[in-house]
């Protein structure tokens, strides 16, 4: 018996005509399960219309010239619709999105990438409020606690980055070790938490471990050495890493 499509309401937030455009088009060509409820250039008109008719799934574009797609979602008081960014590649923006688990394709729109988010989205019910919740904290020029989303076998965990000890690959998994003696196995290699958190106080001294800083306690020298962190926790530092490490405790 074939399988039912998910009906979906869409919403569309871009001030660049030719990217409303293209995103339209495709979704009416290609998504028949799709109806598109509005499109708006602007944060105004969009939270006015959205207020009065809800989408189930919003393309937000991140950066617009009276406002970004964050000031947007912040107007509201409860977010019960998927957010899907569209955007250009803003270094920042792109990280506090990642972090939050939230959902992005990038400009210049392709079939592929909208095709793929639909079936993400059929696929696997998330949490929408908390990670948005996650996205507005960690946008904030101010904010001093960070958080990030770690997809783990049912869903996701939301973690305060500054809680991470450090991280231990496990075969394409990750072990995340917390200050709370508490460990989170995660979905992520290693090697996508290493790019991940390339502009926070971790780094990698090992093929199998990455370790936060903030916690490190002391180095010891050798052909590779050991560190000791937090609770008296030692790792070894590899050959290939030692350079890196020495070079990231420097600039501390």
């Amino acid at each position: 018996m074939e399988k039912l499509l998910q009906q979906h309401k869409v919403y569309i937030v871009d001030d660049e005509q030719k990217s409303r455009e293209a995103l339209v088009h495709i979704l009416e060509k290609y998504c028949p399960n799709v109806q598109i409820i509005g499109v708006s250039s602007n944060i105004d008109d969009a939270f006015q219309n959205i207020n009065i008719n809800t989408p189930d799934i919003l393309f937000l574009d991140v950066e617009m010239p009276n406002g970004s797609g964050f000031d947007l979602l912040a107007k509201f008081d409860k977010i019960p619709f998927s957010v899907v960014f569209v955007t250009g590649f803003d270094k920042y923006a792109m990280q506090a999105i990642k972090f939050s688990c939230l959902d992005y394709i990038l400009k210049p729109i392709s079939i592929k990438d909208v095709m793929e988010i639909f079936e993400k989205i059929d696929n696997l019910p998330i949490k929408k409020e908390q990670k948005i919740e996650t996205l507005l904290n960690n946008f904030q020029a101010n904010a001093t606690r960070h958080k990030i989303g770690i997809p783990v076998g049912d869903g996701y965990e939301f973690l305060g980055i500054d809680d991470i000890i450090y991280l231990e690959a496990e075969g394409n998994y990750t072990n995340l070790f917390l200050n709370n003696n508490k460990k989170v196995l995660s979905t992520r290699t290693l090697g996508d938490y290493e790019t991940i958190f390339e502009n926070y106080p971790f780094v990698r001294i090992h093929r199998k471990h990455i370790i936060n800083l903030n916690y490190l306690s002391k180095y010891y020298r050798g052909d590779g050495g050991y560190v000791l962190l937090y609770n008296n926790i030692q790792l070894d530092v590899s050959r290939r890493k030692k350079e890196n490490l020495l070079n990231k405790i420097n600039a501390i």
